[in-house]
């Protein structure tokens, strides 16, 4: 084999060496990074939940007194959560969330979308259960009572929850004033 020749092959078999490692290299890295941006929010699988994910209660003087998983096993699996009002005030409105910054899901209770007529979602000094569809709460999130309203005006909560509820009533009295103005 002469020299020339024998360096050509040298040279061709390090490019083809070359090139495998940095594809390896870049097929190693995206693997790698995958899981981080697989984290994305999803929805639990409604007739796969076999436990609940915690449940705890951001607003001060609302107590989550218990839970359970109702049909257990189905597309239509819910949790029923006990909350109590431990507060001398009715609550008003409630927002339980699921989820960060990154996504996150909500069950809005709102008795202030007709501000005439407000609604009490819970009496103080008592218990009621909201029932919140599973097929509707992100995976991997415990559940949380995230804000809530009282008929004398005050509210309690974290800030994205307090900014939701004020914009989901908003919402709600836009669409009651556009109906009331078309009959």
């Amino acid at each position: 084999m002469t020299k020339a020749r024998r360096s050509r092959l040298i040279f061709f078999s390090a490019a083809i060496l070359l090139t495998v490692s940095v594809v390896s290299l870049g097929v190693f890295s995206k693997i790698r990074q995958e899981p981080k941006q697989q984290r994305g929010a999803t929805a639990l699988k409604a007739e796969r939940v076999t436990t609940l994910p915690a449940i705890f209660s951001k607003v001060k003087v609302l107590q989550v007194a218990g839970a359970a998983l109702l049909n257990q096993g189905t597309p239509d699996a819910a949790v029923a959560i006990d909350i109590i009002n431990n507060s001398d005030q009715p609550v008003i409105s409630l927002e339980i969330t699921a989820g960060d910054d990154n996504g996150w899901s909500s069950l809005g209770i709102d008795g202030l979308e007709d501000p005439d007529k407000p609604q009490v979602a819970i009496p103080p000094h008592s218990l009621k259960t909201f029932k919140w569809y599973l097929g509707e709460v992100l995976e991997g999130y415990p559940i949380v009572i995230t804000g809530a309203s009282f008929a004398n005006g005050t509210e309690d909560g974290d800030a994205r929850s307090l900014d939701i509820m004020h914009k989901d009533r908003e919402r709600n009295r836009a669409r009651k004033a556009k109906k009331g103005g078309q009959q």
